[in-house]
């Protein structure tokens, strides 16, 4: 489509997104179509179950772009923070890990790094 069309894309998906998150959560477009979404004070349920809203309000409506309505649907990597993580970095590439999980599973799905509970259970 482009990349004035995927920047309209992008746009929406950012807006949609940040419709379903607390205002203490934080949004931001992380690379090319990535974004990353922090949920502070967040268990692992809570943060598949936001991720699972993301999902949903995302693949429920088209998109329109000046070159017509476009479906798009978005993979999500969940990980939370443990007594390993030293830094913002090694979260986030635990979360780019799991995202390339949910692609490798079909795409519009979620996946996480996390022992302790399964979002796609």
């Amino acid at each position: 489509y482009g990349h004035g069309i995927g920047d309209q894309v992008l746009k929406t998906v950012a807006q949609r997104c940040n419709g379903e998150i607390r205002d203490i959560d934080i949004i931001g477009r992380y690379g090319g179509e990535e974004f990353v979404v922090l949920l502070p004070e967040t268990s692992i349920t809570d943060a598949c179950q936001t991720a699972e809203r993301l999902l949903r309000c995302v693949e429920k409506q088209t998109i329109s772009t000046d070159r017509g309505m476009i479906p798009v649907t978005i993979s999500l990597g969940v990980a939370c923070v443990d007594e390993k993580d030293e830094d913002l970095t090694g979260l986030i590439e635990k979360a780019d890990k799991a995202m390339y999980l949910a692609k490798q599973a079909g795409r519009n799905c979620i996946k996480n790094r996390a022992d302790e509970y399964q979002c796609d259970e």
